[in-house]
């Protein structure tokens, strides 16, 4: 475990051995010593993280656009929209040829969206796909954009490095079906008790 930062990391320990490492690179967390009931002996060695400000932003968009779904319903961008109708959050699909996608109405391109300064963008394309999409919405001044695993390579790392998009983009980590939920209970929860 030597060279991980030990702010990034909430550790579960039994006595004095490890028995769990948590990544929390990706999520704001607070947890205070807890002893289990049933097991005494463990406890959560404790960390505090800044917020993950870029998630909060992309789901406080009033609608969001999915690329990357098409008829073929096995694909992951697919399966993108379905959680999106699913939370009943207002998205739209974006495909080049398809009018309709599991039921919603299709637009061909992310320049025909209704309100792009109001988006949030997910993208589950080839890299190739990304990089022309991410041109098109720093153009339109899309405030948001979620790249899902796999449709980033190197160029188009370096296009958000050298346009300051770093802030607007998550790339590089966990499916929005990995994080989503959680992210979106705890906006809720931050809502309702704040």
């Amino acid at each position: 475990m030597s060279g991980i930062d030990p702010r990034s990391y909430v550790h579960m320990y039994s006595s004095h051995e490890i028995i769990r490492t948590y990544d929390l690179s990706q999520i704001a967390v607070v947890l205070r010593y807890s002893p289990s009931p049933l097991l005494p002996d463990y406890a959560m060695l404790t960390t505090t993280l800044p917020r993950c400000n870029k998630q909060e932003r992309f789901f406080a968009s009033s609608q969001f656009a999915v690329i990357g779904a098409s008829s073929d319903t096995s694909r992951l961008a697919n399966e993108v929209l379905d959680w999106y109708r699913d939370k009943h959050m207002d998205v739209i699909p974006v495909h080049p040829e398809e009018k309709k996608l599991e039921g919603l109405s299709v637009i061909p391109s992310i320049s025909r969206l209704p309100s792009p300064s109001t988006t949030g963008l997910t993208i589950t394309a080839t890299p190739q796909v990304t990089l022309s999409l991410l041109k098109q919405a720093h153009k339109l001044s899309i405030p948001t954009i979620w790249i899902q695993p796999g449709a980033a390579d190197q160029y188009v790392i370096d296009y958000i490095e050298a346009n300051n998009l770093s802030e607007k983009v998550i790339w590089g980590g966990p499916c929005i079906l990995r994080e989503g939920d959680y992210l979106i209970q705890r906006r809720w929860f931050d809502e309702t008790y704040s």
